[in-house]
């Protein structure tokens, strides 16, 4: 048994570390907000008939089109990405509180760890926390005592 001075860090960090994959969370739902902002500004642009009016190409309105149809599965991909990276995180958020899940948060961390260079931090702070042996325990104490 951990000291409770040692639990009481560990509850702050874990308590530290789940406001940051909040934060994280709200980042990425930021991001979706500016990657359909762009999509419908390229989209206009292509799709614009005074810009197409203007060029020499004899093909341009078919090549626009295409290029459009492009764009549009691009945006869509990297929205899918983003909505689910911000649910992802707001589950470890939720894990990290209430100590459970350990694996789906190192997964979580893991994937982080690309987000350079504020996910990255947070990723090897979450390794740093979750692989002390006082959080172990926690977590295998907190597996223990739920009863269905």
């Amino acid at each position: 048994m951990p000291p409770p001075y040692q639990v009481h860090k560990d509850n702050e960090h874990l308590k530290i570390l789940s406001i940051f994959y909040y934060i994280n969370a709200g980042l990425s739902a930021l991001g979706i907000v500016g990657v359909i902002l762009h999509g419908m500004m390229m989209l206009f642009m292509l799709t614009n008939e005074q810009f197409i009016e203007h060029t020499d190409e004899p093909h341009a309105a078919e090549v626009m089109q295409s290029m459009s149809s492009a764009f549009i599965i691009f945006y869509a991909c990297f929205t899918v990405l983003l909505i689910a990276n911000t649910v992802i995180n707001i589950l470890a958020a939720r894990y990290l509180s209430q100590k459970k899940n350990m694996g789906f948060c190192q997964v979580v961390a893991g994937i982080n760890c690309i987000n350079i260079p504020l996910g990255t931090a947070l990723g090897i702070f979450t390794f740093v926390v979750l692989s002390r042996y006082s959080i172990k325990l926690a977590y295998q104490e907190n597996c223990t005592s739920y009863t269905p």
